[in-house]
């Protein structure tokens, strides 16, 4: 398992449950078998659409910094996880008083997504905000960023950020558009690298990402799958095989908007054998935005060459 431990922090874990209608059946096919290449060092991050069985995008996971919500509802800014990184945020308004990062604590974004359990919650607006920008797929440190934002309606989001000595400061408006969950941003290119596809328009993202464990608390990179914010939802469990499952069965669970529901514990690693099996017993119910309920299950990590970060599941819409 490809593991860079971070700063031993505490963090808030919400869950959230709810419980889903799906449409009205349509006929079935069989079950697709797919695969997605992250790359050996799982350099990529690949979305991808259950409906339309299909990649809809792929890019460096190291091509963006933050995401900006969409929604005129909510203002949320995320982080990076797939690099590691965290935030802290200062009580300091101004902006030139913050030179370090002295003994400030840096937290990570929760894998669930939650909005309370985000690193940067609460009151932010107006503050310095410290970001550690993490890891490259090589583990080079990325550096660090301070950040402030300066106004956030529900049209844009203006903010400004700088090398922690105030060099290569630069400020920016960024238009909210409701097609997409974020606006992801880098402050390597310096404006707007939109990874993520318009939000109806994908189901599963695989990714490197930061999962947060408590006995002992460490957070560390995993390599797994992280859900669609919009509107998708999924069950997971041992209780019932692959075959099990139909729609009949898949309409009376209660399925689960976290994230990480799928995660990446659908494979162990092997110290014996250096390398990763897959769980059989574990199978996953999807419902994508459209309402439509999938069942899906991992069938190995490694392509023909032996090579990992190539995930293969098979899949089947009920």
């Amino acid at each position: 398992m490809n593991r860079i431990y971070l700063l031993m922090l505490t963090l808030l874990f919400v869950g959230c449950l709810r419980e889903e209608l799906p449409v009205e059946p349509t006929p079935r096919g069989d079950a697709v078998l797919a695969s997605v290449n992250m790359q050996v060092n799982y350099d990529d991050q690949i979305w991808y659409d259950l409906g339309t069985q299909r990649v809809v995008a792929i890019h460096p996971r190291i091509s963006w910094d933050i995401g900006l919500g969409s929604s005129d509802t909510a203002d949320i800014v995320t982080l990076n996880t797939s690099c590691a990184m965290q935030a802290a945020i200062t009580d300091e308004r101004d902006f030139d008083a913050i030179t370090s990062v002295g003994d400030f604590s840096f937290y990570p974004d929760h894998p669930t997504g939650n909005i309370d359990s985000l690193a940067i919650r609460g009151d932010w607006i107006g503050k310095v905000i410290l970001l550690d920008l993490g890891y490259t797929a090589s583990g080079k440190l990325r550096g660090k960023r301070k950040i402030q934002f300066l106004e956030v309606n529900k049209q844009f989001y203006r903010f400004q950020y700088a090398n922690l000595d105030g060099s290569d400061r630069k400020e920016e408006t960024i238009e909210r558009d409701p097609t997409y969950n974020f606006q992801t941003y880098s402050f390597i290119s310096q404006g707007i690298y939109q990874v993520e596809p318009p939000k109806e328009d994908y189901d599963l993202c695989f990714t490197t990402y930061t999962h947060l464990f408590y006995d002992p608390y460490l957070p560390y990179l995993v390599n797994g799958v992280l859900m669609n914010w919009h509107s998708t939802t999924a069950w997971s469990d041992t209780t019932y095989s692959f075959e099990e499952i139909d729609r009949s069965l898949a309409q009376s669970l209660i399925l689960d908007d976290r994230q990480d529901i799928i995660g990446y514990d659908w494979k162990t690693f092997s110290f014996a054998n250096n390398g990763f099996t897959m769980d059989p017993r574990k199978v996953y119910v999807i419902q994508d935005a459209d309402g439509f309920l999938f069942k899906l299950r991992f069938t190995d990590f490694y392509n023909e060459d032996k090579e990992k970060g190539n995930p293969t599941f098979s899949f089947q819409q009920l």
